[in-house]
């Protein structure tokens, strides 16, 4: 029976990988079918095929609650064979405390992974090698730049002189500039999508953020206690950083009593830390 459960772990890791690029070819299309119709809508003669265009916003909003089905399921990180609730929460609670200690070193997972990528940190996570899952974070984000980058723009299009020169400070290996303009804007782009400071460890922000996931994420969504995260204490927001392993704190950057953040590492700790809060716009 367990050959037989490992063949269909497998199975569906493979269907999931499949699913992955099919649906990334989905959200272009569902993109340029958006973008047509909004240039038919502005049109002053307009086309016919337009007419109908509920009917096209209807398709788009079905893809689009396919493409945030997957997502789901692609950040379940590839359910047990058997689906049952108590296996996937016994499944994800498993996860839930290696992540956290990732997330205490200042490491987060990014949608820019693919499903491949995060079983591999997991299993490392697992192994209980995280220098190991850390330093995959680390190539990981080293060799997505570019990706990171134009998908912040495009979601996050008001920031984009700042977002392209925090790229090119930490491409030409000026890491304090880098460091301090991807925290910066981690608290920017998380403002405009919480309306709350994401870095902020006062009650009444803590609170707001509180509502904020009740109201944007649902019970049964398997990921939400990985947004959920957000409401610990880690490096990169405590007042307190005894205990933490080479921490990046950004009160300790920004108000200048850190004079050693200037390193590759700590760059990317502060991209990884960027992405995590501009991937609640998922929720």
């Amino acid at each position: 029976m367990e050959d037989l459960n490992g063949k269909k772990d497998q199975i569906l890791a493979n269907n999931l990988s499949n699913f992955h690029d099919e649906y990334t070819i989905v959200g272009r299309i569902g993109e340029r079918v958006a973008a047509t119709v909004r240039i038919g809508e502005q049109s002053k003669n307009g086309f016919s095929v337009f007419h109908n265009h509920d009917s096209i916003g209807k398709k788009i909003r079905e893809i689009n609650s396919v493409l945030k089905s997957f997502l789901d399921l692609q950040f379940s990180w590839a359910f047990p064979s058997s689906l049952s609730l108590g296996k996937v929460v016994g499944f994800n609670e498993r996860h839930k405390s290696t992540l956290r200690e990732l997330a205490s070193r200042g490491w987060f997972l990014s949608d820019s992974m693919n499903i491949g990528t995060i079983r591999e940190i997991l299993q490392l996570l697992g192994d209980a090698n995280v220098s190991g899952a850390e330093a995959l974070v680390e190539s990981h984000l080293e060799e997505s730049l570019d990706k990171i980058e134009k998908s912040l723009i495009n979601r996050f299009g008001q920031y984009d002189a700042q977002i392209k020169e925090a790229f090119q400070l930490h491409i030409e290996k000026h890491f304090n500039g880098s460091v301090g303009l991807f925290i910066i804007l981690s608290e920017g782009i998380g403002r405009n999508i919480l309306k709350v400071s994401p870095l902020s460890r006062k009650d009444k922000n803590l609170d707001k953020l509180r509502i904020w996931l009740a109201e944007h994420s649902e019970d049964k969504d398997i990921f939400t206690w990985y947004w959920s995260l957000i409401l610990e204490p880690l490096p990169i927001n405590a007042s307190k950083l005894d205990g933490f392993v080479a921490p990046l704190n950004r009160h300790e950057v920004i108000h200048g009593f850190s004079i050693n953040h200037g390193t590759h590492r700590d760059s990317l700790k502060a991209l990884s830390w960027l992405t995590y809060v501009a991937s609640f716009a998922l929720c």
